[in-house]
């Protein structure tokens, strides 16, 4: 992605990384079966977000809905809120980053098992791509930016933000 400030969020809170800067972003539905013409999350949807925080990289799997969870999150605004199930750090994760100029890029691998998702081949699996840009001093994200949604101009609303829609994300099958 190009960025006149590549690679730069200065988040203080991990959670809110989406908020505050730059990072990446997936989103899949780990469930083949699910509807996929769904609105909203259901069990086994979840979003990976990478970015640098407290000068590492980070992955964050937010898992909106996860009824046993423990570790859940309530993203709220004046007029709404919305609640992830599960949102916690992989330390499992690797990750690489390198910068040049005004671009960066991202690699990452991490074991599907953290993620709960054992692709079955043939079958079609809801996703998304995105990435997030943030502002000169990595505070706040300006822009997001994703392969499939075209409806991701909000960047001034937490829970909208953090909202899966899973109508607008993609396709793919893992052979």
């Amino acid at each position: 992605m190009k960025d006149p400030s590549p690679w730069k969020n200065n988040g203080k809170d991990w959670t809110l990384l989406f908020k505050t800067g730059d990072s990446v972003d997936m989103q899949l539905g780990t469930n083949p079966d699910a509807n996929p013409n769904r609105t909203g999350p259901v069990q086994g949807d979840l979003r990976l977000l990478i970015a640098p925080f407290n000068g590492e990289n980070i992955a964050v799997l937010y898992r909106h809905r996860l009824p046993e969870a423990t570790d859940g999150v309530t993203f709220t605004s004046p007029w709404r809120s919305e609640r992830v199930d599960s949102v916690k750090r992989l330390t499992t994760a690797k990750i690489a980053v390198k910068v040049e100029g005004n671009q960066y890029r991202v690699e990452a691998a991490i074991p599907l098992i953290e993620l709960g998702f054992k692709p079955i081949p043939g079958k079609s699996y809801k996703i998304d791509f995105g990435a997030l840009g943030g502002d000169d001093d990595g505070k706040i994200t300006l822009l997001r930016a994703y392969w499939s949604n075209q409806f991701t101009g909000l960047v001034n609303d937490v829970p909208g933000e953090i909202m899966l829609t899973p109508t607008a994300w993609g396709t793919v099958e893992f052979k």
